[in-house]
């Protein structure tokens, strides 16, 4: 795919889909996509429920004239049908793509429960400002459960991927990855999120993550997660518009492969007040299900990772929801927090753990590092550095205990009227062995469009990415990823 034809626009008269029993009363918003593309049929039964489901959706979603002076920041509005969407499951669910830290995360139950912009929690989807990390840290305690409630918890997203440096299949466009997403709320004191790969790499695919907090602990403060989780380390290792993954947080040392940045099964303890927040895990396999409860495994790397970090600046509220009443439904609480947020975070984290060798040794390591992270404001652009330092005592068969360090530095800015984002990355690595590396990428993240209504909450992304490392050829990847609640909104 060509690159305008991918970051091309056409504008064309604004309209929005007719207002829902939203917590903000008249407020809509807009954007339908429905790019042609042609499949095959599914070849499953659940698919193909999956594909029924999509097109009742889509049918409830009718539109009408602007109201309100409601703006249409969707850069393409297309007039969606059950048809296209059918087709559009069924030939990616059909493909595979290459296991990578891509852009896979983002929460649609809460655009639909809330009827709010997507740039209330996000620098551009998947990425996190401060006002997403906040509540992403709070394992969504924040939000009101009364309102989460009224959203269906379930999503789906679908990506059809490219990478020229794939060794299995290079130059070649890969469509798929279907994976099955929930996020909500049990009660009103615990949260959960899913994600469950039902198709990757052209097989059944597998967890990606699956958790419950309970938040009811230290005056609400205090936030316990179980299950296969995101470990105790800064937000862009989970959720960010790159492509490529960081290099620090998982730097190969000898044998031995850093898994800072992985979600994995275990636990963690998370207290936040206010801008300040401390967190501990213990994790171990971050394999699927059935590897849930093997941490007796010698060749399992086992370890305990930790973070502190605070917010500093001046406070702010999202841009989105300055003119927003806050919703009655809520309360003494507000919506997401009354103390809003603060663009700058500072912080460290770190970890030790052990890890076997191939020679039967044990490596026992560890590692600690700080990082910044900042939201892009008044003409600056956005910046997240993170500087690492480990050490291993056994980093495999013949080889010595050895330090090693990683860096990483990137800049980013919205461009497209905050419909895009453009992105510099330096990144240095040198595993203490001999041998250190240099590498960049530059990424362009666009939301191509977005419609948030009480039916559905769907929006399509996609993810350019050029790829320079040291002693390697130039690459470049690229990803259109499509999400879409299947519920529509109760009253």
């Amino acid at each position: 795919m060509k690159r305008d034809a991918i970051t091309h626009f056409t504008r064309i008269p604004q309209s929005v889909c007719v207002p829902w029993d939203s917590p903000f009363g008249d407020l809509t918003l807009v954007s339908r996509p429905a790019p042609a593309l042609l499949g095959t049929i599914i070849g499953s039964v659940a698919g193909r429920a999956i594909a029924r489901r999509l097109r009742r959706i889509m049918k409830r979603g009718g539109c009408g004239p602007l109201r309100h002076g409601v703006e249409n920041r969707g850069l393409i509005t297309m007039h969606a049908n059950g048809r296209a969407i059918a087709l559009l499951m069924a030939l990616f669910v059909a493909t595979m793509v290459i296991e990578d830290m891509r852009p896979t995360k983002a929460m649609p139950p809460f655009a639909q429960a809330y009827g709010m912009h997507c740039e209330v929690c996000h620098s551009i989807v998947p990425a996190l400002n401060a006002f997403g990390r906040s509540v992403q840290r709070s394992g969504y305690a924040t939000l009101d459960a009364s309102t989460i409630h009224r959203a269906d918890p379930l999503w789906i997203g679908v990506s059809p991927f490219y990478d020229t440096h794939n060794p299995a299949q290079p130059h070649q466009v890969q469509l798929g990855n279907l994976a099955l997403h929930a996020v909500g709320f049990i009660g009103k004191d615990l949260t959960f999120h899913a994600q469950q790969w039902i198709w990757q790499a052209d097989q059944p695919g597998g967890t990606d993550t699956l958790w419950l907090s309970y938040n009811n602990i230290l005056h609400r403060e205090g936030h316990l997660f179980v299950g296969k989780i995101e470990p105790p380390a800064p937000s862009p290792f989970s959720q960010w518009f790159d492509l490529a993954g960081f290099a620090a947080p998982s730097i190969t040392v000898g044998e031995h492969a850093y898994q800072f940045s992985n979600n994995a099964w275990g636990t963690k303890l998370v207290y936040v007040h206010r801008w300040f927040t401390a967190e501990a895990g213990y994790l171990g396999p971050s394999g699927n299900l059935n590897t849930a409860t093997d941490f007796a495994t010698a060749d399992t790397d086992k370890r305990f990772q930790w973070r502190v970090l605070d917010s500093v600046g001046p406070k702010r509220m999202p841009e989105s929801m300055n003119d927003m009443p806050m919703p009655k439904s809520m309360g003494a609480k507000p919506m997401l927090g009354s103390e809003g947020y603060k663009p700058l975070e500072v912080g460290l984290y770190g970890g030790s753990g052990v890890f076997q060798a191939s020679d039967g040794l044990l490596d026992r390591y560890h590692a600690e590092a700080a990082y910044a992270e900042m939201d892009p404001q008044a003409g600056l652009p956005g910046a997240f550095v993170v500087y690492q330092r480990g050490y291993d005592s056994h980093p495999g068969a013949g080889l010595a205990a050895t330090a090693s360090q990683g860096f990483s530095a990137e800049l980013y800015e919205p461009v497209a009227q905050d419909h895009a984002m453009l992105a510099l990355r330096y990144e240095y690595s040198d595993a203490g062995l001999g041998a250190s590396l240099h590498q960049g990428n530059v990424d362009l993240a666009v939301l191509v469009s977005h419609h948030v209504s009480a039916p559905v909450v769907n929006a399509w992304i996609v993810n350019l990415e050029a790829t320079l490392m040291e002693r390697a050829t130039p690459g470049w990847r690229g990803q259109l990823w499509y999400v879409t609640t299947i519920g529509p909104l109760r009253h």
